[in-house]
């Protein structure tokens, strides 16, 4: 059996050779790897087992002020009507009230499409959105607090289905200016598909849908703002993956110079993606600190962390794929739904990524992939390890098994026959 393809191995004369060498593919040259195989020290090993590794929740700063989140636990899709803060205000301890209409810069992962503001401003979209934020002297007068905000609302139809948020556009508009539903939608095309199946000996469909996984990070989010009113200047430390991201979005939000701006990230008890974007509780603690003049700090609850969410989207896949007699893939075709939940987040990024993985690890001539990302009413859906790869990646190794079985071989010859190896160039360019 062969393992690699010997013409893809051949380097065209007066080219640098890269990875390929004596015609050898990279996955067998044992030279080239420095670090594979190898056992690597991890630097932050000791203060962890040590406890002595220092998280966003354990700093503390002389003044300081605890931050909770008001969140509509009621109704996931619903109008705000009234925000009465009156009886928090006036509770003993509470030193400043947060609502929606004083953060309404929206932010998000992508710049033609931020959609999301620090607290609900006019309607929440989830169950457990934030509808205002309160700072105080503990964490037990914050709590008594939000109790005390009276929230009025006049419930709207909710869409947990993106078949059904589709089908129910014209009816309710989870966002006024995303008509559809539609959070994203595309179409990508290389080859000719149609021709390739008709020419496969193997074709199989199938659809198959993957839930919503949520990352589970041991440390929940939480951040630390203090804002120094003499200098005009922000300093965040906070349990994030992407701190350059969060520099610039806590700029547009709290209309701030990004120079007057610095983000720390201390020690980090896990994110896999979770924590791969700027977060309410970042903006709360932020804004309640310039509010106030003293550093706040925002930390989640466990009960917080699935209710903002931001796992892996969900998807609702049908997938063809032909093989030739010798079980080559001719051609695959690929059509995915996405539930985006409520808000853009990575939405566009995640959903043409589902459709460019169906381009490895394996040889791919013909492809085809037709995208929509749905907005529903559920917390949004985000970033998780192998954003996009693993739901499109899923259904092509679970259907290559089945097409293994009609052609009567192994699903390992079956894969590896098809396997890319060093050199190649997939169908879009990748």
């Amino acid at each position: 059996m062969k393992y690699f393809d010997e013409r893809e191995t051949l380097v065209p004369e007066g080219q640098p050779s890269g990875y390929v060498r004596e015609g050898v593919p990279s996955y067998l040259d044992e030279r080239r790897f420095t670090q594979v195989g190898r056992s690597v020290p991890k630097v932050d090993a000791p203060a962890k087992a040590k406890g002595e590794a220092i998280y966003a929740d354990d700093m503390v700063l002389p003044g300081m002020l605890y931050a909770k989140i008001k969140r509509c636990m009621d109704y996931a899709h619903a109008k705000i009507v009234k925000i009465d803060t009156s009886k928090a205000e006036a509770l003993p301890g509470v030193v400043a009230v947060l609502t929606g209409d004083e953060a309404p810069n929206r932010y998000g992962i992508v710049p033609h499409n931020c959609n999301e503001t620090v607290l609900a401003i006019d309607k929440v979209r989830y169950h457990g959105e934030g509808v205002a934020a309160v700072a105080a002297v503990d964490e037990e007068t914050a709590e008594k607090a939000l109790d005390l905000i009276e929230v009025e609302y006049e419930p709207l139809p909710v869409l947990l289905d993106p078949f059904e948020s589709m089908a129910r556009a014209d009816e309710v508009l989870i966002h006024e200016d995303r008509p559809g539903n539609i959070c994203h939608e595309g179409k990508q095309v290389y080859g000719d598909v149609e021709k390739a199946f008709a020419e496969s000996e193997y074709v199989l469909e199938r659809e198959i849908k993957v839930g919503r996984p949520h990352q589970s990070f041991i440390e929940p989010q939480s951040a630390l703002a203090s804002y120094d009113p003499q200098s005009g200047r922000l300093q965040l430390w906070s349990s994030n993956q992407v701190p350059h991201y969060l520099h610039r979005q806590l700029s547009i939000v709290l209309d701030m110079p990004m120079s007057k701006i610095r983000v720390t990230i201390p020690t980090v008890g896990g994110g896999f993606g979770g924590k791969g974007e700027a977060c309410p509780n970042e903006f709360v603690a932020s804004l309640l600190s310039r509010k106030t003049g003293r550093p706040v700090k925002c930390t989640f609850e466990r009960e917080e962390v699935f209710l903002h969410g931001h796992g892996r989207h969900p998807c609702f896949m049908k997938m063809k794929i032909g093989l030739d007699k010798e079980g080559y893939i001719q051609a695959v075709d690929f059509e995915n739904v996405m539930d985006k939940g409520a808000y853009a987040s990575w939405g566009v990024v995640v959903m043409f990524y589902t459709g460019s993985m169906i381009h490895l690890p394996y040889k791919v001539p013909n492809a085809r992939s037709i995208l929509k990302n749905v907005y529903t009413n559920k917390n949004s859906s985000g970033a998780n390890r192998g954003l996009g790869g693993v739901q499109p990646r899923f259904a092509m190794e679970v259907m290559l098994d089945e097409l293994a079985d009609m052609m009567g071989i192994s699903p390992y010859e079956l894969k590896l026959k098809n396997a890319v190896v060093s050199g190649y160039t997939c169908a879009n360019n990748m």
